[in-house]
């Protein structure tokens, strides 16, 4: 194994370093996409179940999160919001 001088090791150990932020950066990208996807799921089914139990005459809806719960947005609000960002982040990935 060759012995590097200082400057070859900084410059190695840089190309190292900016290696292993493209490959953390992609593995980053592709759990927050799968994040997003199975939130987007279990939203919309919380949506389809809100919708029945209307039809139903009922009152026990299901909410999202906090905000929903307490009148600042819809449920349909965030999955809107959740559907931008992943599409933009799908876009940055490409």
């Amino acid at each position: 194994m060759k012995h590097l001088n200082v400057d070859q090791k900084l410059r190695k150990g840089h190309k190292d370093v900016q290696n292993l932020g493209k490959t953390a950066t992609a593995v980053l990208y592709t759990e927050l996409q799968q994040l997003i996807v199975e939130r987007m799921t279990e939203i919309k089914y919380i949506i389809e179940e809100n919708k029945l139990e209307e039809l139903r005459g009922g009152e026990d809806f299901e909410y999202c999160n906090e905000m929903v719960a307490i009148g600042m947005v819809r449920n349909e609000s965030v999955l809107k919001v959740l559907r931008t960002y992943f599409e933009s982040i799908n876009k940055k990935s490409n």
